[in-house]
Order: structure tokens, then sequence, then C-alpha cells
């Protein structure tokens, strides 16, 4: 059978970085069957059977259209015009003219919660199948790598979850980091948290706000933005921070 795929990435330079990774892995799996062949350009490479991977930068949003096949888009989460690059890869997997169903992978470093690939994440649609790899899982399964001589390394507590344990950085917009709170010693019952919820229409802007009220004082813990969120994404996304404060 042969197959097609489109893959994404954040730039230029990343496409051609990820092409080159299926270039390394295409003659590792030559070792093993020393009849595969294949053709690689600058863009794409195609193996004798006719199945194509073709690698494109995510800022022309016009160059993704008219492709057929499955899609891959590699740091979602980091490219600035997200909600556009969701349009045109939308009707590449729905077009089903060949019969073949077709799919989407998505791969991201989690940041801010104002994302597209926040809102897929936290969709409760059943149509995706969501894994979520730490530094911690990938040791477990044989990572050769000192965690905490990394962590120190990194000397930034909020980055290193973001990049490492693959938590999403709604303290990206925070003016309190928010695991300052969480290493007060200070029972849990003089601490409180609230939130405050201004939802958005079409054009505006949803708003969220984490305030934290300790010693009679009030303090902004997080501010988070949304764009073009439904309400059921908006709704997960408050559930969410609902168990991690217990509003």
């Amino acid at each position: 059978f042969s197959f097609a795929f489109l893959a994404i990435s954040t730039g230029e330079r990343a496409a051609k970085e990820l092409l080159l990774k299926v270039e390394m892995w295409s003659e590792a799996i030559k070792t093993l069957d020393p009849t595969l062949t294949y053709k690689a350009t600058a863009t794409s490479i195609e193996y004798a059977n006719g199945s194509r991977i073709i690698t494109l930068p995510s800022n022309n949003t016009a160059a993704l259209r008219g492709y057929s096949g499955d899609v891959i888009l590699d740091e979602f989460a980091l490219v600035e015009n997200d909600v556009e690059i969701w349009r045109s890869v939308a009707p590449i997997i729905t077009n089903n003219i060949t019969g073949d169903k077709k799919s989407i992978w998505i791969a991201s470093t989690p940041t801010s919660l104002d994302t597209q690939f926040a809102k897929i994440w936290f969709s409760d649609a059943d149509v995706w199948s969501k894994y979520k790899i730490t530094i911690h899982d990938a040791v477990k399964e044989g990572l050769n790598v000192d965690v905490k001589a990394l962590k120190a390394i990194v000397d930034d507590d909020l980055l290193f979850r973001v990049e490492y344990e693959c938590e999403f950085a709604s303290d990206f917009n925070s003016f309190v980091d928010v695991s300052i709170l969480q290493t007060y010693d200070v029972p849990p019952k003089s601490r409180r948290f609230y939130l405050g919820w201004d939802v958005g229409r079409k054009k505006d802007l949803s708003v969220a706000t984490v305030l934290c009220e300790e010693n009679a004082k009030r303090y902004l813990t997080e501010l988070i933005q949304l764009r073009n969120t439904s309400y059921a994404e908006q709704l997960s996304i408050m559930e969410s921070l609902n168990r991690k404060y217990k509003f």
C-alpha cells in the first residue's frame, strides 16, 4: 500500500530538520530491508511504491491547501498562525475522494491556554487519542538522563514544568508564579482561591482571573485569555482550573 503525509513545522529550518530525520529513519530501515528505495528532494521524500512525505513550514497557509493525505503538525502550540493553519488542514483530512480514512497527528510542547493546541487537548471530542510523555516517563522507558542535573541546568521551575513535564503554561500570563503559592507553608484553610470568568462572544476575548486570598489580602495569581474558544472548551478549562485550585 502507499500513503501520503503532509508534515507542517514551525518554520523552514524546522521543516528541513524534520525531513532529515525522515531520511535518517529511511536509511535505518534499509539496513533491515535493502529493497527499500526512495528519492529525496528539499521538501519531500517519495518511495518506490508511491508513498510520499512532504514537509512545509507553517508561515504560508495558502501553500498548505490542495493536498490530500494524512497530516502531521509539529510543535503546533508554538506557531503564531495556528487558527489559520487549522482552517487550512481541516479540508485535507476531510477530503474523502479516494475513500480512505485520513488521520492527523499533533505533537507539541504545551504553551499557554489560548492556543488551538490547548483547545484540542482539552476537547471532550471522542475523535482524539491523547498521550502525554514527560521527562519522568522517558526516564522510566530507558532515557539515560539525570533529571536533577537537568533541572539545575535549566534553573527555571516554570520553564522546566512546561518543557519537560508538559504542563500548560497558564502561568505565562500570570503576574505571580503559581509555584510560589504552592510552596507556602500555611494551613489550606487560611488560603482561598476565587475565579472570575468573563465569557466573550464571537469577537471578544474570554478572560479568566484567579485570585488568592490570604491574611485578608487578595493577589492576582493567573490571568488567562481565550480567543475563538467555544463555551464547552472554556468550561473544560475552567473545570481543570477548579481541580487545581478548588475555588
